[in-house]
C-alpha cells in the first residue's frame, strides 16, 4: 500500500506529518533512475491563453473537451514541455512520489504551487510565473472556478484558501540514458 493510498480519509494533522516526511526525502532527491525536471521550459501561458480564447470552463473532473481543472491543466502543460509525469489529482500530487519538494527559497519558474483547500484533505495546483504581485505574493497561472484559466496571486493573503501551507513541487523524471 502506499503513503497516498493510506492517506485517503485520513485526519489532516496526518495528512501534513507525512508531507513533512515527504518533503524531507525530497531535499536529497534522487529516487532510482529519476531525476527532478527542468521545469524552467513549462510554458502555461500559452495554455492560459488557449483556455481563455476556447471559453475552456473549470470541471473537476473534467467531463468534455471545453472544460479543465487544476491538476489536468497542470499535467497538460507538463506534456507539452515533454515532461511526462503520471497523471494525479490535486489530492495525490505531493504524496506520489512523483514530485520533489522545492526548498524555500529555490523556487523557478514553472514550478507548480500546490496549496491545501479549505478541508487539507484537497489541494489546489498551478503553475509558478516565476513573479510576484506588488505586495509580494507569488505568481501562478490556475485553472479553477476563481477565474477559470487565470494568474492569480498565491501564497498567505493569495486568492486561494490555505495560503499559509503553499509548496513548490517540481517533477520527477527518467534519467535520459
Amino acid at each position: 500500500m502506499t503513503e497516498s493510498t493510506q492517506l485517503a480519509g485520513a485526519p489532516a494533522w496526518e495528512v501534513y506529518g507525512r508531507a513533512k516526511r515527504l518533503r524531507a526525502r525530497a531535499r536529497i532527491c534522487r529516487r532510482g533512475s529519476r531525476q527532478i525536471s527542468g521545469t524552467s521550459r513549462l510554458d502555461p501561458t500559452r495554455w492560459m491563453e488557449e483556455h481563455q480564447r476556447s471559453g475552456t470552463t473549470y470541471e473537476t473532473p473534467p467531463r468534455s473537451p471545453n472544460t479543465d481543472d487544476c491538476s489536468n491543466f497542470c499535467s497538460t502543460v507538463a506534456h507539452d514541455a515533454d515532461i511526462d509525469t503520471p497523471a494525479h489529482d490535486s489530492r495525490s500530487m505531493i504524496t506520489s512520489g512523483d514530485f520533489a519538494f522545492v526548498p524555500t527559497g529555490e523556487e523557478r519558474k514553472g514550478d507548480y504551487m500546490w496549496q491545501p483547500r479549505n478541508n487539507h484533505l484537497q489541494g489546489h495546483v498551478g503553475v509558478f510565473t516565476g513573479d510576484n504581485d506588488a505586495q509580494g505574493r507569488p505568481l501562478g497561472i490556475q485553472m479553477g472556478v476563481k477565474g477559470g484559466a487565470s494568474i492569480q496571486p498565491w501564497g498567505p493573503n493569495g486568492v486561494f484558501a490555505g495560503g499559509s501551507s503553499l509548496v513548490y513541487l517540481r517533477p520527477l523524471v527518467p534519467v535520459q540514458p
